[in-house]
């Protein structure tokens, strides 16, 4: 007779460490710290991978005006959360940016550590580096801006997207614009932690084996993937640069995606593109990346404590249309009521439109600009163009004529020097610019901050520091060809 074999199939299922979640939260003011856990009214923090950034909004009951006048712009927030009873693990730490007091209640808004890199601006031209030595120099320019510094540990260097070798330029871009060029071509996730730590890692690389969520343990309410239709694009028209009067303009669009989700247009200006077929270019690859919706769904949960966005987190819901499986966080939301459960609300990623190679090669040799007017992020001018004298305190065999700093006639050289500019504040870096007819080898420029007591020798274009101190701004120039003629002479400053 035959035999039959029957073999029992065990279905994995996947346990967190634990249902029950403790949480603490703390406030960092003037050296002091406040747990406010047991005032907290509603508190919501997410966290999220670039191009958004972390926040939190926060209401605290203030019984006798207890917390009045104690919290301020820039304290600190901190969430810690662990399973089992207490909390001690810090996992999440912002800034405040607002405080509203009324109606017996303390509402605390603000952003995640990253905050510092949305508001530092870039200006610069990498020729020919990789996409993380970019991303290290980015860094590193918020660092020498700031007191206390982003660190680095959790960047990947060696990774292929990591690797790539690009030539790009910034003109005065926020960091964090600048990092999600730079995900976009390496296909990389980037976000900064409680500890101000960066992380830039290959998208769907770094699994979440600490936490998860199932059917029947902690799972709690469940949204199904589904198309993200707000993120479509499905008409781009792309401005370059106006030439000769006649701007750079092309339009392109998907019928398939109109006919599906509706006309959804977007613009885009770029100054840097100085062609049509960059043009072409440019709004081809974002048709691409945009016409279609990525796939997302949303589950809340009983408080996860060791999620960070973008890992691939272990999700079973069969019921609701999600099989087992790990899934991309794209961002995170825990909500802490009053007299209720935790909870963790998690936007996950299916699926999305990616960046086919030939649409990335495009993203890493488009310009961002063609020419870096204040590369050094200088915040003033003292400028002149020759129109006439003003602000022109000696002239010495040197006369202003159509519009052009010139030798008088019968001279051979002669000097100018301008009235002085009171700048305020004591001027910390500057660089003299100039531009005219012969002036290479023919013309000797001089800087003094101080009214005219300390004379500096400069070069053209380049950042210097004054050798003495003062806020009356001076130039001085000595044109030594009777064949030199200046047409704008001015000096970039930072005070």
């Amino acid at each position: 007779m035959p035999v039959t074999s029957i073999k029992t199939v065990r279905p994995v299922i996947w346990i967190p460490p634990g249902v029950r979640s403790a949480y603490k939260v703390e406030v960092v003011s003037g050296g002091n710290v406040y747990d406010i856990t047991g005032y907290i009214e509603q508190a919501k923090i997410k966290q999220t991978l670039n191009p958004d950034a972390g926040s939190f909004e926060i209401t605290i009951l203030n019984p006798n005006d207890k917390f009045k006048g104690i919290f301020s712009a820039d304290d600190k927030v901190k969430l810690y959360k662990d399973y089992g009873d207490t909390a001690t693990t810090l996992r999440f730490q912002g800034v405040i940016e607002s405080v509203d007091e009324s109606n017996h209640r303390v509402k605390l808004k603000g952003k995640s550590l990253a905050k510092e890199l949305l508001d530092y601006t870039i200006a610069g031209t990498y020729t020919d580096q990789s996409v993380s030595s970019i991303l290290l120099d980015i860094i590193s320019k918020v660092n020498d801006e700031i007191s206390e510094d982003f660190t680095t540990n959790n960047v990947d260097t060696s990774g292929s997207g990591a690797t790539q070798t690009i030539s790009i330029s910034f003109n005065h871009k926020s960091a964090w614009e600048c990092i999600e060029m730079l995900c976009k071509i390496a296909n990389y996730d980037f976000y900064v932690d409680e500890n101000k730590d960066c992380h830039f890692f290959a998208e769907k690389s770094v699994n979440n084996d600490y936490d998860a969520a199932v059917h029947n343990f902690n799972i709690l309410k469940v949204k199904s993937f589904e198309e993200d239709a707000s993120k479509v694009r499905n008409k781009i028209i792309v401005y370059g640069a106006t030439v000769d009067n006649i701007p750079i303009v092309y339009t392109t669009s998907d019928a398939e995606s109109i006919n599906n989700y509706g006309l959804r247009e977007e613009v885009i200006n770029d100054g840097s593109i100085e062609t049509y077929e960059e043009a072409q270019h440019r709004g081809d690859a974002e048709l691409i990346l945009k016409k279609d919706p990525p796939i997302v769904g949303e589950i809340v949960t009983t408080l996860l404590v060791g999620l960070k966005p973008g890992e691939m987190l272990r999700v079973s819901y069969p019921q609701g249309g999600i099989a087992p499986s790990r899934y991309k966080v794209l961002e995170f939301e825990d909500t802490i009521k009053n007299n209720s459960i935790p909870q963790t609300k998690i936007k996950l990623v299916k699926w999305k439109p990616t960046l086919p190679q030939i649409f990335r090669d495009i993203y890493m040799k488009q310009k961002e600009t063609t020419q870096l007017t204040n590369p050094h992020k200088l915040e003033h001018v003292y400028l002149f163009t020759f129109d006439d004298n003003t602000n022109i305190a000696e002239l010495t065999n040197l006369e202003v004529s159509d519009g052009y700093l010139i030798v008088s006639s019968g001279s051979s050289s002669g000097t100018m020097i301008t009235a002085a500019r009171n700048t305020g504040n004591n001027v910390s870096k500057f660089e003299l610019r100039a531009e005219g007819d012969n002036i290479a080898g023919n013309v000797n420029y001089y800087v003094s901050v101080d009214n005219g007591i300390t004379w500096q020798s400069v070069s053209r274009n380049t950042l210097t520091t004054p050798t003495s101190e003062g806020n009356q701004l001076k130039i001085k120039v000595v044109l030594n060809s009777a064949d030199a003629k200046i047409d704008t002479l001015g000096v970039l400053y930072s005070t």
